[in-house]
C-alpha cells in the first residue's frame, strides 16, 4: 500500500535528529559534497574551538570576578554568566545538526531550503561571535575596576596594572593621564603583547623590565621599535599613541614579587600599537609596551 505524502515527510522529521542521517548527509551530496564535507570539518572545528573558550572564559570569569568582587561576587557572576559562556559551542552544533534538515524533508521546496540554510549559516555564527564579545567585554569590564588584584589572578583588561598599591593589590595611585606625540624613554621597560585568535584573545609578556634592552632615547608615534623577547626572537612593535601617567603623590609598593617606587611628577608612559585611540581602551587586551621613568618631550 501506497504511504501517504505527510507520512514521508514525518520520516524526514524522525530522521533528522538521527545522528547517523544528520552526519552522513554532509558527505552523499554527490558533487556538491565538495561544499558540504568542507562545511562538517569547518563546524567541527568551531565546536571543539569554542568549546575551548569555554574553559578559557569560565576560568577568566571566576578568576576576575573572585580578585575583584571575592566569593560572593564569583558565585552570583558563575551563577548568570555560565549560560552565555557555553552558549557559543551549543550555536555551533545547532548549526551542523540542523543544516540537514530542510533538505531530508520531501515536503520543502528548493527555494525554503536555500533560505533556510543561508539563514542558519549566517544567523547562527553571528550569535555565537557576538555572545562571545560580549562575555570578554564582560570579563574585561570586571578586570578593570581593578586591575591589579585581577592581574595578580591572571586576568588583564584594556587598564594595565602599572599603579598598584600595597593592601591587597588595592588603592592604586592616581595622577594626570594624557595623550603625547614623543617621551623621553628610560632603560625600564616591558612589552605585553596581546594576539586575537578566530575565538579568543591571548595576552602574555615578551619582554620583562629587568631583562636585557634598551629603547632609543627619544620615541615619537609612528616609530618601530625592535627588540628580542625572552625566547630570543626579534620582534617589532609599532608606536600609534602614547599615554603618559604622571603621579600626584609617592608611590612605594611591591607587586608580583618586584618593589616599584616614584616621587610625585614621576611617570609611567604606555605605548600602544592600536591603530585607533578608541582601540586602545578596547578589553580586548591591545598591546602595550610600558615604559616606567619616561618624560615627555618638551
Amino acid at each position: 500500500m501506497v504511504q501517504p505524502f505527510h507520512d514521508d515527510a514525518q520520516l524526514g522529521l524522525t530522521r533528522t535528529g538521527r545522528a547517523p542521517v544528520w552526519i552522513p548527509w554532509y558527505f552523499t551530496r554527490g558533487i556538491f559534497t565538495i561544499l558540504t564535507a568542507p562545511l562538517f570539518l569547518l563546524l567541527v572545528y568551531c565546536i571543539a574551538l569554542s568549546a575551548l573558550g569555554v574553559v578559557i572564559q569560565g576560568l577568566a570569569l571566576f578568576q576576575a570576578t573572585y580578585a575583584v568582587f571575592g566569593f560572593i561576587g564569583a558565585f552570583i557572576a558563575l551563577s548568570v554568566g555560565w549560560v552565555p559562556v557555553v552558549l557559543p559551542p551549543v550555536l555551533y552544533y545547532s548549526l551542523a545538526k540542523n543544516l540537514p534538515g530542510p533538505w531530508l524533508r520531501p515536503d520543502t521546496s528548493t527555494r525554503t531550503r536555500i533560505l533556510s540554510s543561508l539563514a542558519l549559516l549566517v544567523l547562527l555564527p553571528l550569535g555565537a561571535h557576538l555572545v562571545y564579545r560580549g562575555v570578554t567585554l564582560g570579563i574585561g569590564w570586571v578586570a578593570d575596576r581593578d586591575p591589579c588584584a585581577a592581574f595578580a589572578a591572571g586576568v588583564t583588561g584594556s587598564k594595565p596594572p602599572i599603579n598598584c598599591g600595597t593592601v591587597g593589590l588595592r588603592g592604586a595611585p592616581t595622577g594626570e593621564e594624557r595623550l603625547v606625540t614623543s617621551i623621553h624613554s628610560s632603560p625600564e621597560w616591558s612589552v605585553f603583547p596581546c594576539k586575537n585568535s578566530l575565538m579568543t584573545t591571548v595576552c602574555g609578556k615578551d619582554k620583562d623590565y629587568d631583562d636585557p634592552g634598551l629603547l632609543p632615547p627619544i620615541i615619537s608615534v609612528g616609530d618601530r621599535i625592535s627588540y628580542a623577547n625572552s625566547s630570543g626572537e626579534h620582534k617589532e612593535f609599532v608606536v600609534r599613541h602614547i599615554s603618559i601617567l604622571t603621579y600626584d603623590k609617592d608611590v612605594d609598593y611591591t607587586f608580583d614579587g618586584r618593589r616599584f617606587t616614584a616621587r610625585k611628577g614621576d611617570s609611567t608612559c604606555i605605548l600602544y600599537d592600536a591603530k585607533s585611540r578608541s582601540a586602545t581602551l578596547d578589553t580586548r587586551n591591545p598591546s602595550k609596551v610600558v615604559v616606567r621613568g619616561c618624560r615627555p618631550l618638551r
